[in-house]
């Protein structure tokens, strides 16, 4: 067996300080592992090395350890850049009105008779799910709002909100302008807003998204509201369900806001399923609402992570189109992760200060 080792530069921001091992065997040996069709000089074996660890001279050590940073004892400073907050916050406006327009445009196109469903076949049209699903939603969106407001980088933290659910409203607003899914149930089709007249389409169609907006996508109301129909592929219902479930478990403190933690993981599948019930969506929809949330978040974050590595922009996650939003709104904020630490931002009441100050120990 002959051992031959080549330097070769195959990147330009690695340059020197990555080698490649080729292994050749001669034409006897290779041919005994690999078949009689091997031919001589063929290359069995290509393993890129790192370059060794000072301290321990062992490659794979120097690779984990850039990976596991220990947690930090005193957490550097953060800085609270208000106005990217803002920014992001009227990008995720844009976007939830772009599902607004959307949807009043298509409400009078798209077919009233369901489609087939396998859980619709076995499970019968509930009409209460429909307010206890909006109830959970807002529930939840309520106590992350207060989480966002008692948390101590509330401006980060609701940044990274608005950012990430401004881009899963983006594209929910094309998903449902490309298909027009057919209304799921009989309930949800009565309830379906009247179709416009030509002469007077506009002015309509204004008055819907602005009675959207103002409902915050909500429609439950009461028994004789029109609601927007169309508005389906996929569920902004899970969207926000599961957004706000994970923005609350991954900032607020492990051990005593353990209860909190688990209350939110409940709410959010509890609401899909009424969902679902109610034939406020298919199936298909919060599913569909319940995966590219899960991928959209954690690839956010996981952006954060690799930002820490030297050479990260050789890695396959920053071809993703997010990375310029990342890079832009992250800048500034140091490459660790986020404190789980609460913090009244009021002097008064000092009870609750108090309180919150001891959900952290």
């Amino acid at each position: 067996m002959v051992v031959v080792v080549d330097s070769e530069n195959e990147n330009d921001n690695v340059n020197d300080e990555m080698t490649t091992m080729l292994v050749r065997e001669s034409s006897s040996n290779f041919a005994s592992i690999n078949g009689n069709d091997s031919k001589e000089g063929d290359v069995g074996v290509c393993l890129p090395l790192l370059p060794d660890d000072p301290s321990t001279g062992n490659a794979w050590d120097y690779q984990w350890n850039d990976v596991e940073e220990p947690e930090p004892t005193i957490f550097p400073v953060y800085p609270v850049e208000r106005y990217k907050t803002v920014l992001a916050f009227c990008l995720m406006f844009c976007c939830t009105c772009f599902n607004g327009a959307v949807a009043a445009l298509i409400t009078d196109l798209v077919p009233r008779t369901p489609m087939p469903d396998v859980v619709f076949k076995f499970v019968p049209e509930q009409k209460w799910a429909w307010q206890v699903s909006d109830t959970l939603t807002m529930l939840l969106s309520l106590t992350h709002i207060i989480v966002v407001l008692i948390h101590k980088h509330r401006w980060i933290m609701a940044r990274r909100f608005c950012l990430i659910s401004s881009q899963l409203y983006l594209l929910r607003g094309v998903c449902m302008g490309v298909t027009w899914m057919a209304v799921p149930g009989k309930y949800h089709a009565s309830r379906c807003v009247q179709p416009a007249s030509i002469e007077e389409y506009w002015s309509t169609v204004i008055i819907r998204v602005s009675r959207f907006m103002l409902s915050l996508g909500l429609s439950a109301g009461t028994e004789g509201d029109e609601i927007l129909c169309g508005d389906l592929l996929y569920s902004g219902h899970t969207l926000m369900l599961v957004l706000t479930w994970y923005s609350i478990d991954i900032h607020v403190p492990l051990k005593k806001c353990r209860p909190l933690r688990l209350a939110a993981c409940m709410v959010t599948f509890s609401g899909m399923i009424f969902i679902v019930m109610c034939r406020m969506h298919y199936t298909v929809d919060v599913l569909l609402a319940f995966m590219l949330t899960t991928v959209y978040f954690f690839a956010y974050y996981a952006y954060l992570l690799i930002f820490r590595h030297k050479f990260w922009r050789g890695y396959a996650l920053t071809a993703f189109w997010l990375l310029p939003l990342v890079e832009y709104f992250e800048e500034n904020v140091p490459k660790t992760k986020l404190p789980r630490v609460l913090e009244w931002p009021f002097d008064r009441p000092k009870a609750i200060k108090k309180f919150v100050k001891q959900l952290n120990n």
